[in-house]
């Protein structure tokens, strides 16, 4: 039954699960713009439009990290936090002002992830839960044929599709399941 119930939900079209109000910023916008939205907003990404309303890339927090970060490997915000304020700090700099400087005249088509990836409303859930595994992303926009926005699935509205469609009884199987102890049935 569980099964079932499972492939049925990722036969599904992500049209079905994906979120239709989204957030968007354009290519021409600056990064401390782009980095208020998506603090005030709570996302950690957002889909970059070009003059023409069509989708041209995503800009997450690590696209922002990584055109901030004063060493090469620094992938993370916290990391890269951690090695700016340090460096920038013994310099005798205010590492807060240089951070808002950059923001400040970077632009989002500097440091976007493009061509985003993207996929049309009839992708099936199991399809773009593939491209969000093998591709490594949070986020896939939904696009019509002609690269306008539809919406946007992400990696937690994947895993809410899954969860939703289990009935309740299995979902307290599965949580019952995760407190035994190993090897010993609860």
């Amino acid at each position: 039954m569980e099964e079932e119930v499972l492939t049925g939900v990722l036969a599904s079209p992500v049209s079905d699960h994906m979120s239709r109000d989204v957030a968007t910023v354009l290519i021409s916008d600056t990064l401390d713009l782009v980095v208020a939205r998506m603090r005030s907003l709570r996302i950690s990404g957002v889909p970059v439009l070009d003059t023409h309303g069509k989708i041209a890339g995503v800009v997450s927090e690590i696209d922002v990290a990584r055109s901030l970060a004063p060493v090469k490997g620094v992938e993370s915000l916290p990391a890269f936090l951690e090695v700016f304020l340090r460096v920038r700090h013994d310099e005798g700099n205010d590492p807060f002002q240089l951070i808002h400087d950059r923001l400040r005249h970077l632009r989002v088509g500097s440091c976007m992830s493009s061509p985003a990836i993207t996929v049309g409303p009839s992708t099936t859930l199991g399809e773009a839960a593939r491209l969000l595994g093998e591709r490594a992303i949070n986020r896939l926009p939904v696009t019509d044929p002609q690269g306008k926005l539809l919406g946007i699935l992400t990696r937690g509205d994947l895993v809410h599709a899954v969860a939703s469609a289990l009935p309740e009884r299995e979902m307290k199987s599965a949580a019952a399941r995760r407190r035994e102890p190993l090897g010993v049935p609860a």
